[in-house]
């Protein structure tokens, strides 16, 4: 960023700062005045993207908390890209460290469990492997030979320390608040398959074989393996399995 754009940013996120000195109007209208007009416009654009984009989050705090929340973030974080739904990917680090949303523990992790979705919404397009498919190609290959996995671009792994995955559930119309215990840790699965991003409750001992194949993308295909392999095409997590030839 160059001197002109670098004065002109930090005039327009710091309302105590005057406008920078070069500017001028084409009219007889003042410019601190017109120059206050689009600082305003574009903090509360910020401030809406992340609102649209935290969704829960804001329901578990409300709006005037929420508003706040994120006007101390904006201060802090600008926009990388001119892109608004890229924009908020240290929000979820940034409430954990919001010294007033210190008695929600839990909220950082929604709020991260949110932006993961997002994430995976703008994920590349790309077509499952079908069930049938892979059931097929499972029953090809010899018990204990090495596969590859392909997983979904969308697909990824989401952990927490608290029941997060329940409360966005719970907000989402899915299960209920008060029956919700909060420092039970939870995990998933989010991937988009089709149209719409699916978020998987996972089992600690599931969570951790996906996390490991997800990383290394190969695993050898024990009984248990062709199990949870099974448990990913149903979901349209995988695009593709196939066996290494040693």
């Amino acid at each position: 960023m160059n001197t002109v754009s670098q004065t002109f940013t930090s005039a327009l996120l710091d309302p105590e700062q005057p406008p920078p000195g070069d500017l001028c109007s084409w009219n007889s209208t003042s410019v601190t005045q017109r120059f206050n007009v689009y600082r305003n416009n574009v903090v509360v654009s910020l401030i809406d993207a992340l609102s649209a984009r935290f969704e829960v989050t804001l329901q578990l705090v409300g709006t005037p908390f929420f508003r706040a929340m994120a006007l101390a973030f904006v201060d802090q974080a600008l926009p990388k890209t001119p892109i608004l739904s890229e924009y908020g990917a240290a929000f979820p680090d940034f409430i954990s460290s919001f010294e007033p949303a210190v008695s929600l523990p839990y909220l950082a992790d929604v709020a991260r469990l949110e932006w993961l979705r997002g994430v995976a919404y703008d994920a590349a397009d790309a077509a499952p492997l079908s069930e049938d498919e892979g059931i097929s190609r499972l029953n090809e290959i010899s018990v204990d030979a090495t596969v590859t996995v392909g997983f979904h671009p969308s697909a990824q792994i989401y952990r927490s320390a608290f029941a997060s995955v329940s409360i966005w559930a719970a907000h989402h119309g899915r299960g209920s608040l008060s029956s919700i215990q909060l420092q039970r840790a939870q995990a998933a699965l989010i991937v988009r398959p089709a149209m719409e991003v699916l978020v998987l409750p996972l089992s600690g001992t599931d969570v951790d074989r996906i996390e490991t194949l997800h990383a290394v993308k190969e695993t050898r295909l024990t009984p248990s393996t062709r199990s949870l392999l099974l448990h990913l095409l149903s979901q349209g997590a995988l695009t593709s399995i196939q066996p290494i030839q040693r």
